[in-house]
């Protein structure tokens, strides 16, 4: 076959069209190379070699951006956090087309790529700026999303130039209370140049409450320059609540050179409880030349509850030249409860030149229920210079129940020169007392009295007295009263009466009332009265009343029905609104609850983290569950006493003092656990009467006080019945 041979002019041709070739492939490959390139320089390990491809990436324009959106999305967190560098310099708004991706990573837990994703929306999109208060972030955008808000303040308290941000960024942490900041608060509270911000970081460590900032707090505690942060971390180990805190905390009270150090070491020695700490707590009551300590250990000495401070605390009620410590004193000795007080007390209020210290010294001999005190309570309510010890010595004549007080407060409720509040005591008073010659004028009260906060309480009065002739004045109020505070008040009232012939009313209340407080006392009501009738409204209200408190109130009044229609309306709401205070209401009502489907639920809320559903399951099972909620921090005092029922429930017999101290106070949703307590108790224990008259129940629960003081000793628990007998 002949070659063709080819001339120079055609072998010209191709080589230019190759040439074009080859200049068209480069062009398409160099987009591709170049930005494979300018990935590898943000990876390196050189600084100024990531810094130049920063730079230049950052300047790129519109050609950047699908490669920026594809590394800030990868799974190399390096390569993310260098794309969020970039990001961070793009010029003009075009940063703005990645909000989406940045707000997706600031989601996710505390990391150094959320880190850096924080440093973006921080500092490009004015996210957050000072409020009012000084410790105050107003957030422009975010404010509905706490994960986000978290890491944007982790960002601030460590990068943020001003110190005041940083301190407003560490009180939000706090406020937000999530526990995967703490390790960026500890960092912080170790690191930060201004003593201010330090001050947060302990702060916002004690409001969150993990146990992972115990060795922070306590170096913090140790060895801080400054005596404000050293003070703060006192507190913050306080509230953290953990033994390991005693010994530094007992130290600083002996040795710091500060006095608002030692002071706060006294307050969180007493949030600890260890009855350790009484003799030197004792000590500094006694000998401390700074008021605030003396006052702080008084409070610490009535928080831990030993007996042997009674008497120190009475002598500082009579002697002591700070009229703030014979207050703290006063209030220590409300909460002993101990006889030995009562003429100390009986002194204070007679004699005392401050009026706060009378006032509470009148209260606390109401709690003590000495009728002894009441002739120089009723001189007091009837000649005090000072309204407020005039409203405490009416509120502790209403506890103590002793008739000499029926006529003087009368005469107090009648006066309409005296002042509202002092008009409101006595009736609580004569409600207490529940004599039946305080009924007449109870009711006048109520249905004639043009003042619409005086007819409320008498409302409660009448509650009080658990009279049956109160009964259609109150349902009266409930339905046809133009005042909330009134139809809330009569609601309130048939809780305490209970009767059968209220429920149609209440779960009409309940359904149709506008007033929030008169549903949610109408969803507690029908739990007291216990009627099956009332489950259809309750279970609508617990799923669609648009007020969270009566949602709670209807979960609990479920609970208190105790059908077994109840258990899949109060599961599901457990888990959907699982950490909510709906969630702990609704844990709270399935503890008395039969069957695997609520221990279940419970169980899984746990898993979760959910705290109320722990000493849900310590009620229930005792044991191992009992001993993890011992050491659980409970911030809200209705599960403190939930777990002192427990505890008394699976053969503790020491917390039972506590559960019974405060009666007849209590809460009412808690009837039922009380009444299980209770049923274990040994032969011979005095009876209780739910559902009896304030005075009647008063006096039973200085019965079982008495009876318990003399038989605490005595009381052994028989594991297999599960009751108590005396040995």
């Amino acid at each position: 076959m002949k070659l063709v041979k080819l001339s120079i002019p055609f072998k010209l041709g191709i080589g230019v069209v190759l040439l074009f070739a080859v200049l068209i492939a480069a062009m398409f490959a160099y987009q591709p190379l170049r930005y494979r390139l300018l990935k590898s320089q943000l990876l390196s390990d050189n600084p100024k070699t990531r810094e130049q491809a920063i730079k230049t990436l950052a300047t790129d324009g519109q050609r950047a951006i699908p490669h920026l959106r594809r590394w800030l999305n990868s799974e190399d967190e390096k390569l993310a956090i260098a794309a969020c560098e970039v990001i961070r310099q793009i010029d003009g708004d075009k940063w703005k087309e990645f909000l989406p991706d940045l707000v997706k990573i600031l989601k996710a837990d505390p990391s150094a790529l959320t880190d850096a994703a924080a440093a973006v929306v921080y500092e490009r999109c004015n996210v957050c700026e000072t409020g009012e208060a000084w410790f105050e972030l107003k957030w422009n955008m975010f404010s509905d999303k706490p994960e986000i808000k978290r890491n944007v303040c982790i960002y601030m308290i460590s990068s943020a130039r001003e110190a005041q941000t940083r301190t407003r960024a560490a009180h939000t942490l706090g406020r937000i209370g999530d526990r995967k900041a703490v390790r960026a608060l500890i960092q912080s509270l170790g690191n930060d140049p201004d003593f201010n911000v330090r001050w947060c970081m302990a702060a916002a460590l004690g409001d969150i409450g993990d146990k992972l900032a115990m060795k922070a707090l306590v170096t913090a505690l140790e060895n801080d320059s400054k005596s404000h942060v050293r003070a703060r971390a006192a507190l913050a180990l306080g509230e953290i609540c953990d033994m390991r805190a005693f010994d530094p905390l007992m130290s600083a009270l002996e040795n710091d050179s500060a006095s608002h150090v030692r002071a706060w070491a006294a307050f969180a020695l007493g949030r600890l409880g260890d009855i350790r700490a009484t003799e030197l707590l004792i000590y500094n009551l006694k000998n401390n030349p700074d008021n605030t300590v003396r006052r702080f250990a008084a409070g610490a000495l009535n928080s831990i509850g030993s007996k042997i401070a009674v008497e120190p605390l009475a002598n500082a009620l009579i002697n002591d030249n700070s009229s703030e410590v014979r207050r703290s004193a006063a209030w220590a000795l409300y909460r002993f409860r101990d006889e030995r007080a009562l003429e100390p007390l009986i002194q204070a209020l007679g004699t005392d030149a401050d009026y706060q210290v009378r006032s509470s010294a009148a209260s606390a001999l109401g709690r003590i229920g000495d009728e002894r005190a009441v002739p120089l309570l009723i001189n007091v309510l009837k000649n005090d210079s000072y309204n407020g010890a005039r409203y405490s010595a009416a509120s502790s004549l209403g506890g103590i129940g002793d008739l000499r007080a029926l006529e003087p407060l009368l005469v107090v409720l009648n006066n309409e020169s005296n002042t509202t509040l002092l008009r409101q005591h006595a009736l609580w008073a004569l409600g207490k007392i529940g004599d039946a010659r305080a009924l007449e004028p109870l009711l006048k009260a109520f249905e004639n009295e043009s003042l619409a906060k005086i007819r409320s309480c008498a409302a409660c009065a009448l509650g009080y007295m658990n009279d049956a002739r109160a009964l259609r004045p109150l349902l009266n109020a409930l339905e046809n009263d133009s005042d909330s505070n009134v139809r809330c008040s009569a609601a309130y009232a048939l809780e305490k009466i209970a009767d059968p012939r209220a429920v149609m009313p209440l779960i009409k209340a309940l359904c149709h009332d506008s007033d929030n407080g008169t549903r949610q006392n109408a969803a507690d009501a029908l739990g007291a009265i216990g009627n099956a009738s009332a489950l259809e409204a309750l279970t609508d209200a617990l799923r669609n009343d648009p007020n969270p408190w009566v949602r709670s109130c209807s979960a609990y009044a479920l609970g208190e029905i105790g059908d077994v229609r109840v258990i899949d309306p109060l599961v599901n709401t457990l888990k959907v609104h699982c950490q909510s205070n709906l969630g702990n209401k609704a844990a709270i009502a399935l503890a008395g609850l039969g069957g695997e489907k609520v221990d279940k639920a419970l169980i899984e809320a746990c898993e979760k983290g959910d705290v109320t559903a722990a000493v849900a399951l310590a009620w229930r099972n005792g044991g191992e569950d009992l001993e993890k909620a011992k050491d659980l921090k409970l911030k809200d005092n209705y599960l403190e006493i939930f777990i002192l029922n427990a505890r008394v429930r699976w053969g503790d017999s020491s917390a039972f003092w506590k559960t019974v101290v405060n009666l007849p106070q209590m809460f009412g949703s808690f009837r039922r656990y009380y009444a299980d307590v209770m049923s274990r108790m040994p032969e011979g224990f005095p009876k209780y009467d739910f559902k009896s008259s304030f005075t009647v129940r008063n006096r039973q629960a200085k019965l079982i006080r008495k009876w318990y003081k003399k038989n605490k000793h005595h009381m052994a628990w028989d594991k297999e019945k599960r009751k108590y007998y005396l040995k």
